[in-house]
């Protein structure tokens, strides 16, 4: 919580004010479909709700996402206690996940709460899953199916959970813990049980068919090359923004990639399943889309308890090592094993949170920008922009830097500005001149001979000033 809590007071950017302007609609308009690509009931609701208590808080809002978060830290502690009964490997996974660099625009970004919200329920489908096939009783079968139905209703991508929880029986999960005390399900019997789950998807189809493009295998490749060196060596790919001679960054990467190889070749049915399920978890981001950290939240939970394994393995091995020749067995945990677990998890952690608070900074500026953008209407237009058609050249699409990109004003100038004014709004369109550096290409493009003509029929034109971090009238830029 405390890489994120300085983030709260941020302004809302973007997509934000598309999904804020669909939730004042009330908590039915959320289940209803819309034009918008997407079909997300129970983020719109979780939107709906907050709105209706807060309204348009930004404090809300992140502060909603960061307890979500939390929660998701916590239980998948839980989780990997579960399936690996070991205390000290839960809540090494659990500081992994908290700590992993690629979560930040998730965090950092309200539009992308969604993800926040299908990690909580996909880890809650797995738990509960887990403990019915592994301890019996109807009631967590039917909490599981209930999970898996939020999960699919907060994002698309949340489809392949349907194929982990298949890959689960193929591993034989149920029976690699301790001895369940009612009859663990066999994996002929799964299908059978997994047939209840079909009902969401198609459900989800009914509403809403997901769209996408299917990359060339080239693509894919590349996309399933980079979400795995960002799952399995974060703290190593959060380096590659300095200085470090390339021939150190390679031999690194081989190491690191032979060892989780190594890893994986003698690897418990946990470790197997936990690497198949975020092969599989991937794939669809993959196939259909470009690669982004963000389609990485849910699939760093698998890669969190793969890496606290392999920290806890490697540890506590050095550690029998070293205290071999004084004692007749191995302790379970000797001060060097503790010693050498805390001196991994630092090296792996902290590039990460430094990675983590130079991206706040740069969101941190986006969200300043957006904010100026739409005090500085205000200043001249301080009570309706209703009277006449209204225009916005060159709005800048985002913050670009070493580290990512924050958006700005993609999207949602119409909708911020339908916040602004209560309402007291026209036409509102949002365009660039032709050469105009740091817009956004979907923004269409206009002559100044247009501008020119648009001016003398009265509407009313605002132009963006990089200068200021705000917008300008049209007349007081000059010709």
């Amino acid at each position: 919580m405390a890489l994120y809590t300085g983030s709260i007071t941020n302004y809302f950017q973007s997509d934000d004010f598309i999904l804020l302007k669909w939730a004042s609609g009330g908590m039915r308009s959320a289940l209803i479909p819309s034009p918008w690509e997407f079909y997300r009931p129970c983020v719109l609701f979780i939107f709906s709700l907050i709105y209706k208590i807060f309204s348009a808080s930004p404090i809300a809002f992140r502060l909603t996402a960061i307890i979500f978060q939390l929660s998701n830290c916590i239980l998948l502690s839980l989780f990997a206690f579960e399936i690996t009964r070991n205390k000290t490997l839960s809540m090494v996974s659990a500081i992994l996940f908290a700590c992993t660099f690629y979560h930040s625009e998730v965090m950092l970004w309200i539009s992308c709460f969604a993800d926040i919200l299908l990690t909580f329920f996909c880890i809650l489908t797995l738990l509960s899953y887990h403990i019915y096939c592994h301890r019996g009783g109807l009631r967590w079968y039917m909490l599981s199916l209930i999970w898996f139905c939020c999960a699919i209703f907060s994002k698309e991508t949340a489809f392949p959970l349907f194929f982990i929880l298949a890959a689960y029986h193929i591993f034989a999960i149920d029976r690699v813990s301790s001895p369940p005390r009612a009859p663990s399900l066999t994996a002929c019997c799964a299908p059978a049980m997994l047939i209840p789950f079909l009902a969401p998807l198609c459900l989800y189809l009914f509403f809403k068919a997901p769209t996408g493009m299917i990359n060339p295998p080239g693509k894919i490749a590349v996309n399933y090359t980079q979400y795995i060196l960002y799952g399995f060596v974060p703290f190593l790919t959060t380096y590659t923004h300095l200085r470090c001679p390339a021939i150190i960054k390679i031999g690194a990467l081989l190491s690191a990639s032979g060892g989780m190889g190594l890893l994986f070749v003698r690897s418990s049915k946990q470790t197997k399943f936990l690497a198949a399920s975020f092969l599989l978890f991937i794939s669809l981001p993959a196939i259909c889309t470009v690669a982004e950290a963000r389609y990485l939240f849910f699939p760093g939970c698998f890669s969190s308890i793969i890496l606290a394994t392999a920290f806890v393995r490697f540890s506590d091995y050095l550690g029998g090592k070293f205290t071999q020749p004084i004692a007749a067995a191995r302790p379970p945990s000797s001060p060097i094993s503790v010693i050498t677990l805390i001196t991994i998890c630092l090296a792996a952690i902290i590039p990460q949170v430094l990675f983590v608070f130079e991206r706040a900074k740069d969101w941190a500026s986006a969200s300043a920008t957006a904010e100026s953008i739409i005090e500085s209407v205000r200043e001249v237009e301080p009570y309706s922009l209703a009277g006449a058609d209204t225009y916005f050249v060159n709005l800048p699409d985002g913050i670009p830097s070493r580290l990512g990109y924050a958006y700005i004003f993609r999207n949602g100038i119409v909708e911020a500005l339908y916040f602004a004014y209560g309402g007291r709004v026209g036409k509102i369109e949002a365009v660039r001149m032709a050469g105009a550096q740091g817009t956004w290409r979907g923004h269409g493009e206009i002559a100044r001979e247009a501008l020119k003509k648009l001016s003398r029929r009265g509407a009313s034109i605002f132009v963006y000033s990089p200068d200021t971090h705000g917008v300008k009238k049209y007349e007081r830029v000059g010709p």
